[in-house]
């Protein structure tokens, strides 16, 4: 179980870091990109809660092996994550 409580941690880090870096680039920029900072913002925030959902379903649900759904979960983070960064790059490339 410590395994799924480390996860929870990464995830609940690298979501706040993003969002830092979002929060960073609105007082950096001001009035730039806000409907993109904004959909990112709600991006993070659900995929925060889609991953937790996940994890906690994968808990309970027995038919799964527990590692298999880890595995799946951590994959769609690290891709999720990935496809986040790209975005907030690409809004700091439009200057």
């Amino acid at each position: 179980m410590s395994n799924i409580r480390n996860f929870k941690k990464d995830i609940q880090f690298v979501i706040s870091e993003l969002v830092v870096e979002c929060l960073t680039y609105d007082l950096l920029f001001p009035k730039k990109h806000e409907t993109e900072l904004s959909a990112l913002l709600s991006d993070l925030v659900s995929l925060q809660d889609r991953l937790f959902l996940g994890i906690n379903q994968a808990k309970r649900d027995k038919n799964i092996p527990i590692g298999q759904a880890m595995h799946t979960l951590r994959r769609e983070f690290n891709l999720q994550v990935s496809a986040i960064i790209e975005r907030l790059a690409k809004l700091g490339e439009n200057l």
